[in-house]
C-alpha cells in the first residue's frame, strides 16, 4: 500500500485534469470493484515490493483548505488512484481487503479534518503549520494502522476485529 499526501493551499489543485478525473473518491455507497485496479504489477526491476503480494491499492489522503465567513475551512477525503493499483487475479478475498485499505484512508482523512476543523488558531500561518504538522502525525498513524491491519487480517479472527472496527469507525461509532 502506498501513500502520498498531497497538499492543496486555499482551493489550489495541483494536479492536472487528467490525474484529477481518475481518481476515486472514497464514498459509503460505492466498493472497490476489480475494474478499478488499472495499473500492472511492476518487474522485480523496478520495485522493492514483495513479490508474494497478490494486489497493491494507490490510496492517500486529499485535502482542500478554502474560506467560509470568514473562517479557513478543510475538507480531507481518501481517494485510489486506479492507474497505479493493480491486482494479479480476482479473488474477492483480495479485493475484500484492498477495500479495507481505502475504508482505513477515510478514517484518517476524517479524523485529520475533525482535528484540524475544531481548534482556535486565528493566525493563518498558526493554522498552516498545525495543518502541516498534523497531516505528518496522521500520516504515520495511517501507516502503523495499515500495518497491523495487514497483520492481523491473515487469519479469520483478525479479519473479523478488522471488519467490526472499520464499520464502527465509519458509522461514528468510534472505541
Amino acid at each position: 500500500m502506498k501513500y502520498y499526501l498531497l497538499f492543496l493551499l486555499l482551493g489550489t489543485f495541483c494536479r492536472s485534469n487528467a490525474q484529477r478525473d481518475s481518481i476515486l473518491k472514497w464514498t459509503p455507497d460505492r466498493r472497490l470493484t476489480y475494474n478499478d485496479f488499472l495499473g500492472q504489477r511492476p518487474t522485480p526491476e523496478m520495485s522493492h515490493d514483495d513479490f508474494d503480494t497478490l494486489a497493491v491499492i494507490d490510496c492517500s489522503i486529499n485535502y482542500n483548505i478554502g474560506i467560509k465567513n470568514g473562517k479557513l475551512i478543510i475538507h480531507a477525503y481518501a481517494f485510489v488512484n486506479p492507474h497505479k493499483s493493480w491486482m494479479d487475479e480476482k479473488n474477492v478475498f483480495v479485493l475484500k481487503h484492498e477495500q479495507g485499505h481505502f475504508d482505513i484512508a477515510e478514517i484518517f482523512a476524517r479524523r485529520f479534518e475533525e482535528i484540524v476543523t475544531d481548534t482556535s488558531i486565528a493566525d493563518p500561518g498558526t493554522y498552516i503549520t498545525f495543518v502541516n504538522k498534523t497531516v505528518e502525525q496522521i500520516f504515520s498513524l495511517l501507516t502503523e494502522e495499515d500495518k497491523k491491519y495487514d497483520f492481523y487480517t491473515m487469519n479469520t479472527l483478525g479479519r473479523e476485529y478488522y471488519d467490526n472496527w472499520i464499520n464502527d469507525q465509519l458509522n461514528g461509532h468510534a472505541k
